[in-house]
């Protein structure tokens, strides 16, 4: 067994090493100058996909729409989904989805498609009926795939149904402060 004293000393002799060793190094500190500088990054990394300002990759199919009229409650509207790519798309599927505020009709909520050559458009029209005023969305999802690799591409397609606008509820008060800016005094409740 190893006595205390011992093993101090064996400590101390690996934190003197330590210490000669740090002040042995070569290296010097940067100055104030040196550690303002940016770094200087590779432009594109070899074999790199191209991503959006996000980091995500980004798949070659563009999505764009037309409404052919005018949304009204409880009418059905046309909007002309159209696709295109800058390469080959096979196995192409265009699904469109609504919430509980927005009927697509059925029949024109998806379709599929073998191949779509490249920069050709793949046209497609959906039917949909809003049942409110207001802001309303349409989901688009088109999946590929492309040189063998399965790919989507997501967009939300806004509905403006009516021409009011509704402003949001809110749960405070309008009142001006001593200066005359606008404050919005928020309820509080206090709980023992």
């Amino acid at each position: 067994m190893i006595s205390t004293r011992l093993l101090l000393q064996r400590i101390g002799a690996c934190m003197l090493g330590l210490f000669i060793f740090g002040c042995q190094d070569s290296r010097t500190v940067p100055s104030s100058t040196e550690l303002a500088a940016t770094p200087e990054l590779p432009s594109e990394a070899p074999g790199a996909e191209p991503v959006s300002a996000l980091g995500k990759p980004i798949p070659p199919i563009d999505i764009s729409y037309e409404m052919l009229g005018e949304p009204q409650v409880g009418q059905p509207l046309e909007i002309r989904v159209i696709t295109r790519s800058q390469v080959v798309l096979t196995e192409v599927s265009v699904d469109v989805q609504g919430d509980e505020r927005i009927l697509v009709t059925p029949a024109t909520r998806g379709r599929n498609v073998a191949r779509v050559p490249r920069d050709e458009a793949m046209v497609r029209t959906v039917t949909v009926t809003p049942f409110v005023e207001g802001a309303l969305h349409i989901s688009v999802l088109v999946r590929a795939e492309i040189n063998g690799k399965p790919q989507a591409r997501n967009v939300s397609i806004p509905i403006r149904v009516g021409s009011v606008s509704v402003p949001a509820a809110s749960a405070g008060e309008l009142r001006v402060d001593e200066s005359g800016e606008p404050i919005i005094s928020l309820p509080a409740q206090e709980f023992p």
